[in-house]
């Protein structure tokens, strides 16, 4: 389950804010192809205890979603 998660969920976003750190992808694409599963995935109750549990291990685990999260709720409050 938690490699499941990792791999066909969580990483996938990690992957996306990546790509959109360095440029590879704009913030509007971003917002365009992830906002809507990222956010209704991270706003998830037992995503949240997940990613919580993980960063027990790895305080940076995750840091590129989260920003990317962030990024994605602050460019939509401005709309």
């Amino acid at each position: 389950m938690t490699q499941e998660i990792d791999d066909f969920l969580l990483g996938n976003f990690e992957d996306a804010a990546l790509l959109e750190s360095k440029g590879v992808i704009g913030l509007e694409d971003a917002n365009q192809s992830f906002e809507y599963y990222l956010s209704v995935t991270l706003d998830n109750d037992e995503i949240k205890k997940y990613i919580t549990w993980a960063k027990e291990d790895d305080q940076d685990i995750y840091s590129n979603t989260e920003r990317l999260y962030d990024k994605l709720k602050i460019l939509n409050s401005k709309s």
